[in-house]
């Protein structure tokens, strides 16, 4: 197995008992099965960061925003450092959770996670990071 199909396999084997997702071997079918499984809220998710502080003069900005996370779910949000794009997503992230039954999953990256193995690791170790009854799963396996 490749490294990333070693993490998908530690992945399945701790995540994947409790929904019979072991069987699926195809990532696309699994990624698939597991959407529905969150649209259907059979999984847990964590709600995004609370902002620490509040958001100033961007209500434009913020319905712009949301307005395109319901039409695109899957949107980047992208600028310079120091422009507010956290706090902006922290409080769009926020206000969707309604819009989306199976909640917000929130993954901080930085400049440095532009390799695919990386981002894709910290979106399963967000994941992982709560269970159904919001326990932390063992993440053993799943660091490099």
């Amino acid at each position: 197995l490749t490294a990333r199909g070693e993490k998908w396999r530690a992945f399945l084997d701790q995540a994947g008992t409790q929904f019979a997702w072991r069987e699926l071997t195809d990532p696309v079918t699994a990624a698939d099965q597991i959407a529905r499984d969150v649209d259907q809220q059979r999984w847990f998710l964590p709600p995004p960061p609370t902002p620490d502080k509040p958001l100033v003069g961007r209500d434009a900005l913020r319905a712009d925003l949301q307005a395109r996370v319901r039409q695109h779910p899957r949107t980047l949000l992208d600028g310079a450092a120091g422009m507010g794009k956290t706090l902006l997503a922290q409080v769009a992230a926020g206000a969707l959770r309604p819009h989306f039954r199976g909640g917000v999953l929130w993954a901080s990256l930085s400049p440095d996670d532009h390799d695919l193995d990386t981002v894709t690791e910290r979106l399963i170790n967000g994941w992982l990071e709560h269970h159904l009854d919001g326990r932390a799963l063992n993440r053993a396996g799943l660091k490099p």
